[in-house]
């Protein structure tokens, strides 16, 4: 085993031990590029690929970007399928090598074909995003699809994103739920928090408030800090739920715990209108403020339609 600080390179198949390299060639930062060269040149396709990502990473000089590339190519070009995601990866941010769209696709195609089904995902954001005629939108839907199909959670969850926005697709908040309903089982909590939107907004037809809190509940077990300030404005305002403000502030201060813009402002404005808290100026000037500097647009005409400056 090889080692360059935490990274670890096996080189395999060796038959002696000359192909452990001296120790003052590992740790000698001078002799670092000698080291990642011969270890490429005795390497597998996965040392390789490792080479790459050193030489890039390290990234002092355009030697190191000329000799991560190189690497990765080598890799790549032996079938390493990470390899062959990460050179699309930098023609399409244009980042060590020239920008290349097309060139970019082609990779990404070339690791699908050797069956690495993330590459499905990675091609339908390039057809989404970067491509802007209707064919390839309908190809990123099929990407998307192929992707989820072998267990992408991330495609479940744009799938259920389009279908419930009705972007490029006939809007449909049924296929949404079905793709959302994927992802959470998978547990991914901001599709339990679309769950919890769609369930509590009507959009199926009826809203169903305890089917809406159910998943915004298990999505807070998650970490999501949208559903924790959402239970938070649940409770505040009584929807769906009988009006608590001890609950709504416990959530709310979770929400700041978290740096959510929304939930500062919420605090904010309890304390300005003493719900459940004793009227506090100070802090809640203190709070809208916060909430205006991290993003939240609501949190500024509280601040101009009342004497808090």
């Amino acid at each position: 085993m090889i080692r360059l600080g935490t990274i670890s390179l096996e080189i395999k198949n060796r038959k002696n031990a000359d192909t452990l390299l001296p120790q003052e060639l590992i740790i000698g930062y001078v002799n670092r590029s000698q080291w990642l060269e011969r270890a490429g040149e005795k390497g597998d396709k996965t040392i390789k690929y490792k080479v790459g990502m050193i030489y890039l990473n390290k990234g002092s000089d355009d030697k190191d970007y000329e000799n991560g590339i190189k690497w990765l190519k080598k890799s790549a070009n032996s079938g390493h399928t990470k390899s062959l995601i990460q050179i699309a990866h930098m023609h399409i941010e244009g980042k060590y090598i020239e920008q290349n769209i097309e060139r970019g696709i082609i990779y990404y195609k070339k690791a699908i074909k050797l069956d690495d089904n993330s590459a499905w995902y990675h091609l339908g954001c390039i057809y989404e995003k970067w491509i802007h005629k209707e064919s390839y939108r309908i190809e990123a839907i099929k990407c998307f699809q192929n992707a989820a199909k072998t267990g992408s959670v991330e495609s479940m969850l744009k799938l259920g994103d389009l279908y419930i926005s009705g972007v490029y697709v006939s809007k449909n908040p049924k296929l949404a739920e079905v793709w959302y309903l994927h992802a959470s089982q998978n547990g991914d909590s901001n599709a339990m928090f679309k769950l919890g939107e769609i369930y509590e907004t009507g959009v199926l037809g009826n809203k169903d408030y305890k089917k809406s809190i159910f998943y915004y509940q298990e999505s807070v077990k998650k970490g999501n800090i949208e559903a924790i300030n959402r239970l938070g404005e649940m409770f505040l305002y009584g929807i769906g739920v009988k009006l608590d403000l001890n609950k709504a502030y416990l959530f709310f201060r979770k929400g700041t715990e978290l740096n959510y813009p929304r939930s500062f402002f919420h605090l904010g404005r309890m304390y300005l209108q003493e719900k459940h808290v004793n009227k506090n100026k100070e802090l809640a000037k203190l709070y809208i403020k916060k909430a205006i500097e991290i993003g939240e647009e609501d949190a500024k005409a509280v601040l101009d339609n009342t004497d808090l400056y």
